[in-house]
């Protein structure tokens, strides 16, 4: 199918009454798509959740979403995307809106299924996830009942952490990553650049998903050596290599030819609402 193109101005979340996510994640989850933070600096901030596709490169299908979080100001103005999850760190509430981004997630992935062929039950939902989470002590647990209250299947779930997040304690990080694994999710590693892959370490995780910025690796002779090297060893790694920031037609050939799995960018289609990433995947 050919990329995602919007027919009519695209619908933002509207602002809910959903109450205040809890600082205490064991407290209480928020249980509506959109929820007030309720931190004085961010009081003013509607948290949403929005979807955007990950496609096959070889065939251009969805194989799967990325639940995005976005804040808004009181007067609906969205904010740049690289300051939601700093928002939520500076707010004190990084890890409960972590979990109800998550809960979302495959809340999301349930509707946009219905009513698709038997075959797209494969597609998967990505949620990256933060370093608190991460060394959470209660965190596999968590994961897991996550897993078991929404029914999920094997690898439906997929959950992407930042490089330098696990590499700060390696020895610690095989060890949960098998945990996760073992579970039943997709794991995924994202931050990665020529500084960091490839490493004997890193060979050693039980990854599924190299994500890779486009412009992470440089649009250079170095850049592109680099990442034809990372491919090889990821496919022989039996990994897959997702380059998100795709902006052409030309970029998607490009890395197509070099054996990258998954495409994400504004080329084929931006961040959705649920309607709309329910219907891409039923039109798909």
């Amino acid at each position: 199918m050919k990329p995602y193109i919007e027919s009519q101005k695209q619908h933002q979340p509207a602002m809910t009454k959903s109450g205040s996510l809890p600082a205490d994640p064991e407290r209480g989850r928020a249980s509506a798509y959109s929820g007030k933070a309720d931190d004085t600096d961010a009081s003013r901030l509607t948290l949403s959740v929005l979807f955007q596709p990950f496609y096959c490169l070889s065939d251009l299908s969805v194989c799967g979403f990325e639940a995005k979080m976005r804040w808004k100001d009181a007067l609906l103005e969205q904010l740049v995307p690289t300051s939601h999850l700093a928002l939520a760190e500076e707010a004190g509430r990084i890890k409960p809106v972590c979990w109800t981004v998550a809960q979302k997630a495959l809340e999301g992935l349930k509707t946009i299924q219905t009513g698709t062929q038997p075959e797209k039950g494969d597609v998967f939902m990505a949620v990256p996830l933060s370093g608190r989470q991460f060394f959470d002590p209660n965190f596999p647990g968590r994961i897991e009942a996550l897993l078991n209250e929404n029914n999920a299947a094997h690898n439906e779930l997929a959950l992407f952490f930042e490089h330098d997040i696990v590499m700060k304690d390696p020895g610690f990080s095989l060890d949960r990553l098998i945990r996760l694994k073992q579970a039943g999710v997709r794991l995924g590693l994202t931050g990665l650049g020529p500084h960091s892959w490839p490493s004997s370490f890193m060979e050693n995780l039980p990854l599924d998903i190299l994500t890779i910025e486009y412009n992470a690796f440089g649009v250079n002779e170095y850049g592109f050596n680099w990442l034809e090297d990372a491919v090889q060893l990821a496919d022989n790694l039996l990994m897959n290599v997702a380059i998100s920031g795709i902006a052409s037609q030309k970029q998607h050939e490009i890395f197509g030819h070099m054996g990258c799995t998954y495409g994400q960018g504004g080329y084929f289609s931006k961040p959705l609402v649920l309607s709309r990433a329910q219907a891409l995947l039923s039109q798909d």
